[in-house]
């Protein structure tokens, strides 16, 4: 990825959208790229970050796995989305992993040149502090979600939560999905098909849209 191209993808990040241009492309002179094929990891649970990411291309799974062996995708990451943040003030072993859902590329940020950067500019100091409220509100969200006992109350939960993230038009597989309830891609393909019965959702190339959010609430109540 050119250099520019990078710059852009800074630019239009919320983390760092305030910040003017200039200052930005002396900040990210020391930023490495890293590509990650499919499937491989890009930090491993139990590890503690020196570093956060800026997401340039592809898709990134936040996930855990548990004492069980299963895996349970917290969080989807796509372009622009940083990660990391609000740990480099306080660097500790991380209870999640990172992995690359397709080929993907990111900025790596060294802990001391953000940390640098951040307390020099508030408005980064603050979109932090809001992406760290609303991701511990997602967590809070998730642990609910996998406390219920219904399957297809699950499925409809995490649906909804992620329509309020992302927007009618979600990209996640069944097993992705799967990944995230705690259950089967064959149950959780039982469920969408209901859905799609019920002309709750409409699926669509990598993924499906919501089209009736009102029966969804219903499904997930």
């Amino acid at each position: 990825m050119a250099d520019k191209s990078i710059l852009s993808a800074f630019k239009q990040a919320p983390l760092f959208r305030q910040i003017e241009e200039e200052e930005l492309e002396h900040f990210i002179e020391n930023v490495t790229i890293a590509t990650y094929k499919k499937g491989h990891y890009i930090f491993l649970q139990g590890e503690t970050p020196d570093w956060m990411l800026l997401l340039l291309q592809g898709t990134i799974k936040v996930l855990r796995q548990t004492e069980m062996g299963r895996f349970v995708t917290f969080n989807i990451l796509t372009p622009r989305q940083t990660w990391g943040e609000g740990i480099m003030f306080n660097a500790q072993p991380l209870f999640v992993s990172l992995q690359a859902v397709e080929e993907t590329s990111v900025a790596i940020i060294p802990q001391s040149d953000f940390v640098h950067f951040a307390t020099k500019h508030p408005p980064i100091l603050i979109n932090t502090i809001i992406r760290m409220r609303k991701e511990y509100r997602e967590v809070a969200e998730i642990a609910s979600i996998l406390a219920t006992c219904d399957a297809e109350k699950r499925v409809a939960k995490m649906v909804l939560l992620y329509l309020s993230i992302f927007g009618e038009n979600i990209s996640l597989t069944h097993q992705e999905l799967a990944d995230m309830v705690g259950t089967t891609r064959e149950t959780v393909s039982r469920v969408m098909v209901h859905m799609r019965d019920e002309e709750i959702i409409s699926p669509t190339r990598g993924g499906f849209q919501i089209v009736n959010k009102t029966r969804l609430e219903h499904l997930a109540r």
